[in-house]
């Protein structure tokens, strides 16, 4: 919970420092936990006359979710956390990479594969750069990698070995007509014990649930598997039954893509035993939350700084708070 903490408050922070809260969408206004002793029996409604269970209106989860209604003989319960922020993450990245590049001088190159780490030839097995697609080759003083998912391979050029593996997750996401845009669902709910999270993102609402182990591919997560995606739409209708009410469920947009998971699901973020080479990657199910502050955690390895603890439990000199940097050590394993 304490990282949990720390990872959006150092997220938040940046996007109020950059002027980026309003371009990303980015709110604090709670998630609603509904625990139903059935699938179907709660529902997310644009309109109070949907349903004739019998519901809890006066509960104050309406207060931050009006469109909720409560079948309450099937209910098990029903909690509100009114510190979980939500926002669109591709949204914070683009302005915040348009900020490095306006401020700082930032270079992006996009479309370039790597296909290899270069290694020195004077023994010392340093990483100095990179080897593109292309035979092209480009020299650098350090070299982070975070290539999510498929990293593994890339790091075995150097002879590192990364123990992070392909989750494939699952989405669907649907558009909210104008006519219902301020009587749908306005942050994050999440369903148990089907755990499935139903997420407001501007004018959309995202479905997201499971997801499956994959092999590594250097090509992506690969091609669905169809009964998944089947699988994650029928969910959602059992839950949430008046979905075609509250969002264009019909033209529900699918998705897949490649989670990088951990065995213990923190990221790797420091340095490595190879020199030259730094590690932020594996993020697993909380790649934006934790984002910024791994970055912290590897802006302190890749400057140097000292990470012994001071008398107050604190890291000397860090940006990062002392408990990411136990959580994120890419040694942690003990594989080095």
């Amino acid at each position: 919970l304490e990282l949990a903490q720390l990872g959006q408050k150092a997220t938040f922070d940046v996007a109020r420092k950059e002027g980026l809260t309003t371009l990303a969408d980015m709110r604090i206004e709670g998630r609603c936990s509904v625990k139903t002793a059935q699938p179907g029996s709660a529902w997310l409604s644009s309109t109070l006359s949907s349903t004739s269970a019998a519901c809890s209106l006066n509960h104050p989860i309406h207060n931050h979710e009006p469109a909720v209604l409560l079948a309450a003989n099937h209910l098990a319960s029903l909690d509100f956390s009114g510190e979980d922020g939500q926002g669109c993450c591709a949204s914070f990245s683009k302005g915040l990479a348009a900020v490095c590049e306006r401020r700082h001088g930032t270079t992006f190159s996009a479309g370039i594969a790597v296909h290899a780490l270069l290694l020195s030839d004077d023994g010392s097995s340093r990483v100095i750069g990179v080897r593109t697609h292309k035979g092209d080759e480009i020299r650098a003083d350090a070299v982070v990698l975070c290539a999510g998912a498929n990293v593994a391979p890339l790091a075995a050029t150097a002879g590192l070995y990364v123990p992070v593996q392909p989750l494939r997750g699952y989405s669907l996401t649907a558009q909210v007509p104008g006519r219902t845009a301020t009587s749908t669902l306005r942050t994050h709910i999440v369903f148990s014990p089907s755990s499935l999270y139903v997420t407001r993102l501007g004018s959309q609402i995202r479905f997201t649930c499971f997801g499956e182990m994959s092999p590594v591919r250097s090509d992506g997560p690969g091609p669905p598997t169809v009964a998944l995606q089947s699988a994650l739409r029928r969910l959602v209708e059992l839950e949430v039954p008046n979905v075609a009410q509250l969002c264009d469920w019909v033209n529900a947009v699918e998705w897949v893509g490649s989670r990088p998971l951990t065995p213990d699901c923190y990221p790797l973020s420091g340095r490595t035993p190879v020199a030259g080479l730094f590690v932020n990657v594996g993020h697993s199910f909380n790649g934006w939350r934790e984002a910024t502050l791994s970055a912290r955690v590897l802006a302190d390895a890749v400057s140097g700084i000292c990470v012994t603890e001071g008398r107050a439990g604190r890291v000397v000199g860090s940006v990062a708070p002392n408990v990411a940097v136990r959580a994120f050590d890419p040694a942690r394993y003990r594989l080095w």
